[in-house]
C-alpha cells in the first residue's frame, strides 16, 4: 500500500496549513489500541491555538482553509479569541492585545505560531503539562 497525504495552505503562505491523509485508515494505522499511544499516553488531539498578530486576517485564512465560521469569539482587556470547531477538536485563534497578554512576545518573535496544544490521554495519571524542556520550548497538555 502507498500513503498518500492531500495539504493545503492559503495565498502560498506557511501558515495555516492542512493536511489530511488519503490512505484508508486501517492501512495506516495499527487496529490495536496500545499500538497507537504515544509513550506519554496522548491518543488524539482536543485543541490547538494559534497566536495570531492579526485577527481579521487570520479569520479570513483559517476560514477560507477551513470553510467553515467560527463557533465562538471572546474579546477581553488582553486577548481576542476566536474558536473554530474541527470534529472532535478545536482551533482558537488568540490574537494578543497588549504587551502582556499571554502570546505577545511570541508573536512579537515568530509572528502566527503555535501557542498551545492540548492532548487526550485515558490516563487521568499522565494528565497535565508537558515539560517544557523535553518538548522542545512548546507548550502541551494532556487532557484526561
Amino acid at each position: 500500500a502507498q500513503i498518500q497525504w492531500r495539504s493545503t495552505n492559503v495565498g502560498g503562505t506557511r501558515n495555516p496549513f492542512l493536511i489530511t491523509d488519503v490512505t484508508p485508515h486501517i492501512l495506516r494505522v495499527p487496529d490495536d489500541a496500545d499500538k497507537v499511544k504515544h509513550q506519554n499516553g496522548a491518543a488524539g488531539i482536543v485543541g490547538l491555538s494559534v497566536f495570531v498578530p492579526d485577527m481579521n486576517g487570520a479569520l479570513a485564512k483559517y476560514g477560507a482553509l477551513l470553510d467553515a465560521a467560527p463557533v465562538s469569539e471572546q474579546r477581553d482587556v488582553d486577548t481576542h479569541r476566536v474558536q473554530f470547531a474541527l470534529g472532535n477538536c478545536d482551533l482558537t485563534l488568540v490574537q494578543p492585545l497588549t504587551s502582556n497578554a499571554p502570546g505577545a512576545q511570541q508573536v512579537a518573535r515568530a509572528g502566527e505560531s503555535i501557542g498551545h496544544l492540548q492532548l487526550r490521554t485515558d490516563d487521568a495519571a499522565s494528565a497535565g503539562q508537558l515539560n517544557r524542556e523535553l518538548a522542545h520550548g512548546a507548550s502541551i497538555a494532556l487532557i484526561a
